[in-house]
């Protein structure tokens, strides 16, 4: 599924990155940038499930912005 991985619009602009090292439990995972919805409503930052390589189970579900709150990591950031 491409949900939060890709924008609806092929048009729309996206970005990915893959973090080898620094995730929870030192786990590799993609993050993206874009659009979450058609409507083009929901702009999210998006952390796949962590996987552990080795046995092959899931250590950590995804993680995303808080939906439709676009200031919520400028708000992280100021309170810490």
């Amino acid at each position: 599924m491409g949900i939060a991985k890709c924008p609806y619009d092929p048009a729309d602009n996206s970005t990915a990155v893959w973090v080898e090292k620094g995730n929870p439990g030192d786990l590799p995972g993609l993050y993206s940038g874009t659009n979450a919805e058609f409507t083009k409503a929901d702009t999210v930052i998006f952390r796949t499930d962590l996987y552990n390589l080795t046995t092959g189970r899931k250590e950590f579900s995804f993680k995303r912005t808080l939906k439709y709150d676009s200031k919520w990591l400028d708000s992280e950031y100021l309170e810490k």
